[in-house]
């Protein structure tokens, strides 16, 4: 089987229906891929809806599991996933039309890639865009596509080798809040040897009030520091990472502290509290070049996180109460 596409379900009763419409509405072979829906014991009547389309296609696989997140239902997924390639679909999401055909059409033709980066799009457009970084069908590694300015926060509109994860045993970042996608993507671009874009408009990102990657409150943000220990952990277990790779996985705290960092302030969480709270101090300093991605702002938080923070505080609550 060339293709599995896993989406997790939890609370999706609205959406999930149009998700798999926009899979199976694209007029391709189903013997060619499957779909793997998690239900992470989800209370609503979501799998309902699934049991469905269920009955009318040979090719969906139901995960039953307890509520755990999103990272433990992927990585149901993965491990229940049966094809080639895997890509990833929130049930709140789409597929774009046409491009699940052009999707294996490329696949077909695999020279042992192990990422690939398709276009995805919100409602104001294009988000990732990586078209003039690189020319369609250009093949390089992960770290090279960083140096290229490529970085990325969401692990969907992008396909994996089954193979290459499980090679090197990648998996979402179970008891993360905040960034799960981007610590996922980050690693799977760090050790990426063969990684290749796409111009594929693939998938659309329907945003919606309430969703798990919208809703911060103090609590959460303070959840930030599990997804910095994981990324410290991957490090920990990666130890001959090259110079370049240490660079990008860096890149990825900074990103990391800088969400936080902002979170904290538009939720009015002080200095103080996240001094008290979290030991961002730990991770510092960060490696970075001058071709790093915000190497004058990582020079500023390895100088006074402080600094760092109350520029933030400024920008956001001085700048935007006066204008």
């Amino acid at each position: 089987m060339k293709l599995s596409i896993i989406i997790p379900v939890y609370n999706v009763e609205r959406y999930v229906g149009a998700c798999l419409d926009s899979v199976y509405g694209q007029q391709v072979d189903e013997a060619s891929f499957e779909v793997v829906v998690v239900n992470d014991g989800t209370p609503d009547d979501s799998m309902r809806v699934v049991a469905r389309y269920a009955e009318a296609h040979a090719n969906l696989v139901v995960v039953d599991k307890k509520n755990g997140g999103v990272s433990e239902a992927r990585n149901y997924g993965i491990e229940a996933a049966r094809g080639e390639y895997l890509m990833f679909v929130d049930a709140d999401d789409a597929l774009l039309p046409g491009s699940l055909k052009q999707v294996l059409e490329h696949i077909d033709s695999n020279e042992g890639i192990e990422l690939y980066v398709a276009r995805s799009f919100n409602e104001k457009g294009e988000v990732y865009s990586w078209k003039e970084k690189l020319p369609e069908g250009g093949m390089l590694s992960g770290v090279e596509s960083f140096r290229r300015g490529y970085f990325r926060g969401s692990s969907c509109g992008a396909l994996y080798e089954r193979a290459f994860l499980k090679r090197n045993s990648l998996l979402f970042p179970v008891g993360v809040r905040n960034g799960e996608d981007t610590i996922f993507f980050t690693c799977c671009q760090v050790l990426a040897q063969r990684m290749r874009y796409v111009d594929i408009a693939l998938y659309k990102i329907n945003e919606r009030a309430g969703s798990a990657s919208r809703t911060q409150n103090k609590e959460t943000i303070l959840l930030y520091e599990v997804a910095l220990r994981k990324v410290k952990e991957f490090e920990c277990n990666h130890a001959s990472l090259s110079k370049e790779q240490t660079y990008l996985i860096d890149f990825l705290k900074y990103t990391l502290i800088s969400n936080l960092t902002y979170q904290a302030v538009i939720s009015c969480l002080s200095y103080g509290e996240l001094q008290c709270r979290l030991s961002i101090r730990s991770y510092l300093p960060l490696k970075f070049d001058k071709s790093t991605l915000c190497h004058n702002k990582i020079r500023l938080l390895n100088f006074s996180y402080c600094l760092f923070y109350f520029i933030f505080y400024f920008r956001y609550k001085v700048i935007a109460i006066n204008s």
